[in-house]
């Protein structure tokens, strides 16, 4: 498989910036329902804080938590009516267009539903739960519902959508290129951002 290093740098940091850009969104889905719900609310690297947290009823709580969630998932699903809308000129591209690749990216933004289900089948194989801190993990608690029942079923969909993105959507000459760029780039993203830098530009 043929590597594109121009492509490969670009789509790096695309990937870099996506991971920091889809953090910050999630985490204003969350600032955004706190907001209209009356809650003073501010927004951090990874997390959403209330001044008074005990203000906030456990109603509140599941509408906010929804809200970083349904955000996420709400800018992906548009990434995929985007790429079935112009699902003919992705059919004859040899090489995707920049526009191309902003509706790739957005789709792309399911993936957070697929890494943080392989964390929770790790921890599931290593301790024996799926409960986490995570939102997924937080609803399924308000909602009385086994855990791991919100974020299993999107993580598959998470599965289906990388895969319809690979092997349908981009053109198998940058196919190689691309899932290289994706892992360095979330990689690097995810310890630029939530391990070296986020805290210090956004605490």
């Amino acid at each position: 498989m043929k590597l594109h290093p121009k492509l490969l740098l670009y789509l790096t940091l695309a990937f870099i910036a996506a991971t920091v850009v889809g953090t910050l969104l999630h985490e204003g889905g969350h600032f955004l329902i706190a907001e209209l719900l009356g809650h003073e609310a501010s927004v951090h690297y990874g997390s959403v804080s209330f001044g008074d947290r005990g203000s906030v009823t456990n109603d509140h709580s599941f509408f906010i938590l929804l809200g970083g969630v349904v955000s996420t998932l709400a800018i992906g699903t548009t990434g995929l009516i985007l790429l079935y809308v112009n699902r003919r000129s992705f059919a004859n591209a040899t090489a995707l267009s920049v526009r191309q690749w902003v509706a790739v990216f957005l789709s792309l933004f399911w993936l957070r539903q697929l890494f943080n289900g392989s964390f929770g089948l790790w921890r599931y194989l290593h301790k024996g739960t799926f409960r986490s801190r995570g939102d997924e993990s937080r609803i399924d608690h308000y909602l009385n519902w086994p855990y791991g029942t919100t974020l299993l079923p999107t993580a598959v969909i998470g599965l289906v959508v990388l895969a319809v993105v690979c092997f349908v959507v981009v053109p198998r000459a940058q196919r190689a290129t691309f899932l290289l760029a994706m892992a360095l780039g979330c990689s690097a993203g995810y310890y630029l951002w939530l391990v070296e830098f986020g805290a210090v530009l956004l605490p």
